[in-house]
This record gives structure tokens, C-alpha cells and sequence, in this order.
């Protein structure tokens, strides 16, 4: 979500600017480097989301996140409430819902940036 509100305004400065062909010319440079840096982040995002959902998939692997509550049960000879994992699972799901909006936004940036990037090579071609 930070990076979200690092990258709007970088790509809300391209898509506003741009129009002449001097700017163009000096500005195609920066589209390109922004775009893959997007790529990127939209892979990172991607990567989150897979290991949230390998997280998701496993209630044991959930459990195991429980450390204060395993430490308890295990100093008390007891395994682990089954149903303690619900708490992390709300948690995880959580962050899979705010890593799905995040990475949502970076596509729709990728968008924008690949058409401004679109209209500035059609610019430099005539």
C-alpha cells in the first residue's frame, strides 16, 4: 500500500504531461524505466499472493504460526487447539485481500503507463 502511494503520483505526473515532442522524446526513458519497475512490483505482489495462498491451503501451517500458544500447550504437555487457527487464517486472508487490491492497481498503472508509452512512440514515429 505505501509503494501503491509512492508509484500514483509518478504515474499521475506522466499521464499528465508529455504532450509536446521535446518532452516526449526526454520522457520515453523515464516510461520505460517506471514500467519495469511496475513489472516488478507486480511480480513481488505476485509472489506474496502465492505464498498467502500455500499459507491458506495448510491449517497446520497456520497453526505453526501460533508460537506463543504452541510454547503454552507444549509447557503444559497439551497439543495446540485445532480451532486456534481461525485467528490466523482471518489474518492471512486479511492480507491476501489487501495484496489482491494492491496488485490490482499496479495493473491498471501498467495500463495507463503502456498507453501513454503508446502514444509517445507513435509521437516520435511521425
Amino acid at each position: 500500500s505505501r509503494r501503491i502511494r509512492l508509484y500514483r503520483p509518478l504515474v499521475d505526473t506522466l499521464l499528465a504531461g508529455g504532450d509536446d515532442l521535446v518532452a516526449t522524446e526526454m520522457g520515453l526513458h523515464r516510461v520505460i524505466l517506471l514500467k519495469d519497475s511496475l513489472s516488478d512490483f507486480e511480480l513481488e505482489i505476485s509472489d506474496i499472493l502465492r505464498l498467502l495462498r500455500e499459507l491458506l491451503d495448510s491449517d497446520q501451517d497456520m497453526l505453526d504460526m501460533l508460537l506463543t500458544a504452541r510454547y503454552e500447550a507444549d509447557e503444559k504437555g497439551q497439543s495446540i487447539d485445532f480451532e486456534l487457527h481461525d485467528q490466523v487464517e482471518l489474518m492471512l486472508e486479511n492480507y491476501h485481500r489487501q495484496m489482491s487490491q494492491c496488485l490490482h492497481e499496479v495493473k491498471s498503472m501498467q495500463r495507463h503507463v503502456q498507453s501513454k508509452q503508446d502514444f509517445m512512440s507513435i509521437s516520435l514515429d511521425v
